[in-house]
């Protein structure tokens, strides 16, 4: 996953939790309750790592 990770940050890609690459384009929302997790704008829930969090 981390050789994928390298390529595809140039590509608008970010990483928000161990098992999950992300296009930036495709993030519907930030939901900061229930530990954190991303809303993408299938409606597809990916949790963020404790690590990877912005305040």
């Amino acid at each position: 996953m981390k050789e994928f990770e390298d390529i595809l940050t140039n590509f608008n890609f970010f990483r928000p939790h161990t098992s999950y690459l992300v296009n930036l384009n495709y993030i519907k929302k930030l939901d900061k309750s229930d530990g954190g997790f991303l809303i993408l704008k299938n409606g597809k829930e990916i949790p963020v790592s404790q690590r990877k969090k912005i305040s």
